[in-house]
């Protein structure tokens, strides 16, 4: 009978197939910093995909979302939620098209590009800006054109180019030069049965007026290294050099908290076990390095963070998922939980978090999280209805 089966899927697979999907997330926020804040807000992302099957082993699909989101804030529990004042936008959310075959795939416009070994602190989060803590993984994509190859051994080459994202993605703290093209690459290879290694490089032309009025169109340069090994326990280490082609980069913000020179270099070791309590408790420990330097790899000015995760499946339907960051420069700790509860077409999420009153890791945890929003004590309540 296996094999009848397998026919049988061979055939739908040959069909052209037109699929529509998308998400609903509904969320309340209650919030505790000076003074009570609070936010509600509803996004939906309605996705299309398309797909051509040519031949048996060429396809050709597409796939088109959008994010409309609207929300309203408050600032005392007794206000009327239909009084709010409801801010909103429609954007695009990914559109792609994609041709790909058993070793080769070509993918151009809006889309997500990521790639690395680690999980909290990334290092090699050029291109999205994903918080480890958020449970949907919500980012924005970048227009590019994404070639990549597999060979049969496993080994992969990554080449891409953008176009038109001119405003901060990933560690930026600086623009893109308008109408100006970026580029790089990867190459990932595996080392014997049980690690694999990749080396990554991006290049692209930096506004830096905010530090010289002249510095309008400087180059960047970014290199990436990332290896694991499985060998009793999982271990990584992800790593990257950014540089900046020019005589002389300083600047020291009003309150003296961040200084940016010419070189960044970012390293971090990590690793993940799980322990044979209860369902199986996934841990997760990483230890981020930040170094900004004239002179590179002096590690002059440094900055460390350590992450510490805790994953727990409480039963078939429930999961219990924890974060702690510690920033040993400003000796402050960020808490984050997280329950999560399957329905048979929903899930809702119940987070808490206690963090410091001023959050100075919003680049290192992500670019999604709303600074303000989440400084201090607050509870979180999400409902997400994915068809």
């Amino acid at each position: 009978m296996l094999p009848v089966n397998l026919f049988a899927q061979k055939d739908t697979l040959s069909r052209d197939s037109l699929r529509f999907s998308g998400q609903v997330v509904f969320w309340g926020i209650g919030n505790y910093n000076k003074a009570f804040h609070g936010e509600i807000g509803l996004r939906f992302i309605p996705q299309l995909n398309y797909g051509i099957q040519m031949g048996k082993k060429n396809l050709l699909d597409w796939e088109c979302s959008f994010n409309t989101y609207a929300g309203g804030s408050f600032d005392s529990l007794e206000t009327n939620p239909l009084s709010l004042p409801i801010k909103g936008a429609i954007k695009p959310y990914r559109a792609w098209i994609r041709y790909s075959n058993e070793q080769l795939e070509i993918r151009a416009g809006l889309q997500k590009i990521n790639f690395g070994t680690a999980r909290i602190l990334r290092p090699l989060m050029w291109f999205d800006g994903v918080d480890a803590r958020d449970p949907l993984g919500f980012t924005n994509g970048v227009y590019a054109l994404l070639v990549r190859y597999y060979f049969l051994n496993n080994t992969n080459i990554w080449v891409w180019g953008l176009y038109g994202n001119q405003n901060t993605k990933g560690w930026e703290w600086a623009n893109t030069t308008d109408k100006t093209p970026e580029f790089g690459g990867r190459i990932q290879m595996p080392i014997k049965k049980n690690s694999e290694v990749g080396i990554s490089y991006h290049h692209r032309n930096a506004d830096l007026s905010l530090i010289n009025p002249d510095y309008t169109k400087k180059e960047e340069n970014r290199v990436g290294f990332d290896y694991r090994i499985d060998w009793l326990l999982g271990s990584w280490i992800e790593a990257s050099w950014c540089n900046y082609r020019v005589d002389s980069l300083s600047l020291q913000i009003a309150t003296g908290e961040i200084t940016y020179l010419k070189n960044q270099e970012s390293i971090t070791i990590g690793s993940d076990y799980t322990f044979d309590i209860g369902n199986g408790l996934l841990t997760t420990l990483e230890h981020l390095v930040i170094a900004q330097d004239d002179i590179a790899f002096s590690f002059d000015k440094i900055s460390q963070v350590t992450a510490l995760s805790f994953s727990y499946p409480a039963g078939m339907f429930d999961n219990l998922h924890t974060f702690f960051y510690y920033d040993w420069t400003n000796h402050k700790l960020y808490n984050f939980i997280n329950w999560q509860h399957d329905f048979p077409k929903f899930t809702f999420y119940t987070m808490a978090y206690w963090n410091p009153k001023e959050i100075q890791l919003s680049r290192i945890m992500g670019t999604s999280s709303n600074n303000e929003l989440f400084a201090g004590k607050g509870i979180q309540l999400m409902i997400v209805y994915n068809f």
